[in-house]
């Protein structure tokens, strides 16, 4: 049958529509085994398939996940955190193939002001939400107090104002521990004059906390800051290296043997930073970074970085927001490619 209907559906099965829709809508406890048997299989020998974006009209209810983001960075520079951050595309692709997986659709909403959050559930209320990127604090304001059951991924200080609501969820990474990993494999390759490739550390706790990461293993070392430099990009992207490329040049000049970057976007602008100016990895230079993007595997080289398995986080966050599956402990791991060296230990 051609666009058969639930009215078909229910025909077939002989049930009335309200069963029909009942059973195929996910609320069918109430009938027995043999009438939910009975419309299933009328619905799949009619070939129908149930519109969950109608029926969430007709509910006041969606089966779907709204995604929000900030309509740009909270920061100088109004960037697209999908056009320049590949880690949301990574992140994506977890949290979609899990979600669709389950038949679940998810929304992309674009969020500058408190009002557009009323908008968003006006119509109809989604079944949860993700929280991606820093939120204007009346908009954040706003999700800390609704009751949709919402995950807020890497944003620890956002949502400390809330944490009594027991419908906001905070899901980090522990930034720290990525910085302490980067900076320990590096001091365990023989490096002791180590310069730091960051974002501005006023801007984001991100920033500030795998700094204090970076710092901490220096210390375990028994080194002091004065093995490091720290050179702050104005912004995490590949294009921002171009404008701190003269400090990272005089770095090495003046001794550091390694560069450590606090993400694989940047790495992947000071390498090509590098190599503009005669420079070899990891001759000359060594580079270890953060974060584990998958375009990694398309690059010519083998960048050691500190994966902090962006994809089965988002995999572990769908499985939060449509099961309230307890998401399993994801510690970042060292991934050892070619552009790390090992000097000889000194004396």
């Amino acid at each position: 049958m051609a666009n058969p209907t639930l009215n078909d559906v229910a025909a077939h099965a002989g049930v009335s529509l309200t069963t029909a829709s009942m059973v195929l809508g996910g609320k069918s406890a109430r009938f027995t085994p043999e009438t939910q048997e009975r419309v299933r299989a009328a619905a799949a020998a009619l070939g129908y398939e149930r519109n969950a974006a109608a029926a969430a009209l007709r509910t006041g209810t969606g089966e779907h996940i709204a995604v929000l983001m900030p309509a740009q960075e909270l920061a100088d520079s109004p960037r697209n955190l999908l056009f320049d951050s590949p880690f949301f595309s990574d992140f994506f692709a977890g949290f979609e193939f899990a979600a669709a997986s389950k038949g679940i659709a998810f929304s992309l909403n674009r969020i500058s002001e408190p009002s557009k959050l009323g908008a968003l559930t006006r119509i109809y209320r989604p079944r949860a939400a993700l929280v991606l990127g820093s939120m204007p604090a009346a908009a954040m304001a706003v999700i800390g107090d609704w009751d949709i059951p919402t995950v807020v991924v890497d944003d620890s200080e956002a949502c400390q104002p809330y944490r009594n609501n027991p419908a906001l969820i905070d899901y980090s990474l522990d930034d720290a521990q990525m910085g302490f990993l980067g900076m320990s494999h590096l001091i365990e390759r023989g490096h002791r004059k180590i310069a730091l490739l960051f974002g501005r550390l006023a801007s984001s706790s991100v920033h500030r906390k795998r700094h204090e990461g970076a710092l901490s293993a220096l210390r375990q070392a028994g080194l002091d800051q004065s093995s490091i430099e720290l050179i702050e990009s104005p912004d995490v992207s590949f294009g921002a290296v171009d404008a701190v490329s003269g400090q990272l040049v005089a770095a090495i000049a003046g001794g550091a043997t390694a560069i450590l970057c606090m993400a694989d976007i940047l790495a992947l602008g000071c390498y090509a930073a590098l190599v503009k100016n005669g420079l070899v990895v990891p001759k000359q230079v060594s580079l270890c970074s953060m974060d584990g993007l998958r375009l990694l595997s398309y690059l010519p080289y083998r960048l050691t970085t500190v994966d902090q398995r962006i994809v089965e986080r988002g995999i572990a966050v769908a499985g939060l927001l449509l099961d309230g599956t307890t998401p399993l402990t994801l510690s970042p791991v060292v991934r050892e490619g070619d552009t790390v060296a090992t000097l000889a230990a000194e004396g």
